[in-house]
């Protein structure tokens, strides 16, 4: 099936009721040569976050609303990002502000650096809520360097993450090539990164394409440091097993920065000693003594318990389907189970228009 001309927006939501109304509507105010369409996977919110996506998009054009049940970021995402058929796509945390022009910004690094299949840009936090966004947005589309091809991202990308879905844009064709995230990874951020930089090199945008609260709550799943480090050292994992020949450039690098990561977790919240197999692999990845695949995989087992991942359950209900989503194949498909929705609710009288012939 032949890709449409535009950009989707593809939004990831989880009980964001509380500040729902402005994302929509910094969405709607994004400036953009192209059409724009947009997903919202509601990853089974419980504060009526689902009912006011509904009401908030009641005028947007293209709109495609996933209730699914909850499995987790990685999962939200991945289902948005399947159903995305236009020429590229960009991702967006539910709790994350796009300034008007983030989304051109992002198009025409990339249409000046032909090379590159992806490009990000920066971020910045705002304090108080709700922001005043008049006074956020000043620095975007003036003043700013030029975009520029970022050097060996990937090498970058191993030591530290650099971006989440609100800071990127890709050619949909590109993230289908790298299927996408990590499948068995609960948090989705480190893993599709990590992919992409193996896969092209990327443009940077040196300016704020989007802004997050300073304030991380229970609500944000970085609050959670240990599913975090865990997630982010699985994710390097399996990316040496699903790219065996980046063990040569970038094993021992690798295994140095998430042993490190394993053992500082281990010494200080699970009570392990020098005569641990974390402080082993520690010490291994620097000597560089051993397999670098094994002590990356070793790693992923030094967190302790409660470490959640991807729902089993695939279930979900395309709950809106508007403009060019009406008679989208891939929207249209019938053999998949189908998640049922609280009788009387917004989403259901929603769902109800749309699967009606």
């Amino acid at each position: 099936m032949p890709l449409r001309d535009g950009v989707t927006i593809v939004v990831t939501v989880f009980n964001k009721e509380y500040c729902l109304p402005l994302v929509v509507s910094a969405l709607k105010r994004q400036s953009c040569p192209y059409p724009i369409e947009f997903i919202f996977v509601d990853d089974g919110s419980t504060d009526g976050s689902l009912d006011l996506i509904c009401a908030l998009t009641r005028d947007i054009d293209n709109v495609l609303i996933i209730s699914q049940k909850n499995g987790g970021p990685t999962k939200a995402l991945n289902r948005g990002l399947r159903f995305s058929n236009t020429v590229h796509t960009k991702g967006l945390d539910g709790d994350d502000i796009l300034p008007p022009h983030a989304t051109s910004l992002l198009l025409d690094a990339l249409a000046s650096h032909r090379e590159c299949r992806w490009a990000y840009g920066g971020s910045a936090t705002y304090d108080t809520f709700p922001p005043d966004t008049s006074s956020l947005f000043r620095n975007v589309a003036s003043g700013n360097p030029a975009p520029y091809v970022v050097e060996d991202q990937l090498r970058k990308s191993l030591h530290n993450p650099h971006t989440n879905p609100s800071a990127w844009i890709a050619e949909t064709a590109f993230l289908r090539s790298v299927d996408f995230c990590d499948d068995d990874i609960f948090i989705q951020d480190y893993s599709l990164e990590l992919r992409m930089a193996a896969n092209s090199p990327v443009v940077f945008v040196p300016s704020h394409i989007f802004y997050s609260h300073a304030v991380v709550t229970d609500r944000r799943m970085s609050a959670n440091g240990r599913q975090t480090l865990h997630d982010c050292n699985l994710a390097v994992a399996n990316l040496f097993s699903d790219y065996p020949k980046l063990i040569g450039p970038y094993g021992w690098d690798a295994a140095r920065r998430v042993s490190g990561r394993a053992w500082h977790w281990a010494r200080r919240h699970e009570g392990k000693t020098l005569m641990s197999s974390e402080y082993r692999n520690f010490v291994a990845s620097r000597l560089r003594v051993g397999d670098p695949a094994r002590i990356m995989r070793e790693s992923c087992a030094s967190f302790g318990g409660g470490i959640r991942k991807p729902g089993a359950d695939d279930s979900f209900r395309v709950v809106v389907a508007r403009g060019r989503f009406e008679n989208d194949a891939l929207v249209s498909r019938r053999d998949r189970p189908v998640l049922p929705l609280r009788p009387g609710s917004a989403a259901a009288a929603a769902a109800a228009s749309t699967d009606a012939p």
